[in-house]
């Protein structure tokens, strides 16, 4: 059988990081690694699986022996892959396909087909600060594109928010209010 390893990967923030769930000053996230390939899959408290029970999920798993001089069969493994948390079969994944570019040895956008030119902008997420009023320009992250996290516990406080945000920067806002 091809050995599969999982190990915690905690994550120290640089500031802490709230959300309608609550304050967070570490994430741990989950480190996987099969062959050469790595994996990882990240484990926000509020989906509701730790990474001891992602880990024991994945040491049950049982992957085939890897193939000699060749890639490994990426699409065959996941589909005789168990039912288990998603975050933890999203990790096997990653690190199955990170291996098979490797023994390629071309990188995984061109082994997909994708175009990096073509890939859209990424976001830079906003925590919920302890009040609007003391959010300063320096609060803000790096770049043109921002994600609000909302849900101070009524609209007209996360209106105020994006009204506060908005005196400070002029980069593209979007909301993230799902958790709220």
């Amino acid at each position: 059988m091809t050995r599969i390893e999982a190990s915690p990967l905690p994550l120290r923030l640089a500031r802490p990081f709230r959300i309608a769930h609550g304050v967070s000053t570490e994430r741990i996230n989950l480190l996987v690694r099969i062959g050469p390939g790595t994996g990882e899959a990240g484990l926000p408290p509020y989906l509701g699986i730790d990474v001891q029970a992602a880990s024991e999920w994945i040491r049950s798993v049982e992957l085939p022996d890897a193939p000699v001089n060749r890639p490994p069969p990426v699409e065959s493994w996941l589909a005789e892959l168990p039912e288990g948390p998603p975050a933890a079969v999203a990790a096997i994944d990653l690190a199955l396909h990170d291996w098979w570019a490797q023994e390629i040895g071309q990188p995984l956008y061109v082994l997909l087909g994708l175009d990096p030119s073509r890939s859209q902008p990424s976001y830079q997420t906003l925590a919920i600060p302890e009040s609007p009023d003391t959010l300063s320009e320096a609060d803000l992250p790096h770049g043109s594109r921002i994600k609000l996290k909302l849900g101070l516990g009524h609209v007209a406080a996360d209106l105020a928010l994006v009204r506060r945000i908005r005196e400070l920067t002029d980069a593209t806002l979007c909301v993230d209010a799902n958790g709220a």
